[in-house]
C-alpha cells in the first residue's frame, strides 16, 4: 500500500518540540539582555544624580557644606507601558571627608586637606564624596548597585 504524502506525528512533535525550544531559549536571552540593560539605564542615570549632586555642592555656599543622606528617586525613563515600575529609589549619601587621601598625609576621615603643601590642612579645600546605592533586579537576583564620585571643593 502506498503511503499518503504529510508528516507523521513523530515528525509533527519533533517540529513542534524543536520550535518550542528555540522559541523559549530566544524569549530567554531578550529577557537577560532587557535586564542588563535596564541596569545600565540606572547605572548611567545615578552617575548623573550624584554628578548633580556635586555640582549642586559647588554653587552651594562653602560654610553650608556638610555630611548629608538622603533618599532619592531614579527615573529610568518615560512611564509608558511599565508606568513608574521601573523607577528606582536609592540613598545619595555625602561625605566631607578626604577618602582618596587627596593631601597623601595617610589621614583618610579629615575635613580639610593641605592645598598649599605647608603640611597643615588648610580650610579652603574640603574633599567630598558623593554616593548613591540602590538595590536592583538584575537576571532574578537582587544585587546591591553603587555609584560614587570624589572632588574637592574650594571656597
Amino acid at each position: 500500500m502506498p503511503r499518503e504524502k504529510g508528516f507523521t506525528l513523530v515528525e509533527v512533535l519533533m517540529a513542534t518540540l524543536l520550535s518550542m525550544t528555540l522559541f523559549s531559549s530566544t524569549a530567554a536571552a531578550f529577557l537577560a539582555v532587557k535586564s542588563i540593560h535596564m541596569m545600565a539605564r540606572h547605572k548611567m542615570q545615578a552617575v548623573q544624580v550624584v554628578r548633580g549632586q556635586i555640582e549642586n555642592m559647588k554653587s552651594a555656599q562653602f560654610i553650608t557644606l556638610a555630611n548629608n543622606t538622603q533618599m532619592t528617586s531614579i527615573d529610568a525613563g518615560p512611564d509608558g507601558i511599565f508606568g513608574s515600575a521601573d523607577d528606582i529609589q536609592g540613598v545619595l549619601t555625602t561625605a566631607v571627608q578626604d577618602v582618596l587621601d587627596f593631601d597623601s598625609d595617610g589621614n583618610t576621615t579629615e575635613g580639610f586637606i593641605n592645598v598649599d603643601g605647608n603640611g597643615g590642612n588648610d580650610s579652603v579645600a574640603v574633599p567630598v564624596r558623593v554616593s548613591l546605592t540602590w538595590t536592583q533586579r538584575v537576571l532574578g537576583q537582587s544585587r546591591n548597585m553603587s555609584v560614587f564620585a570624589d572632588t574637592i571643593i574650594a571656597s
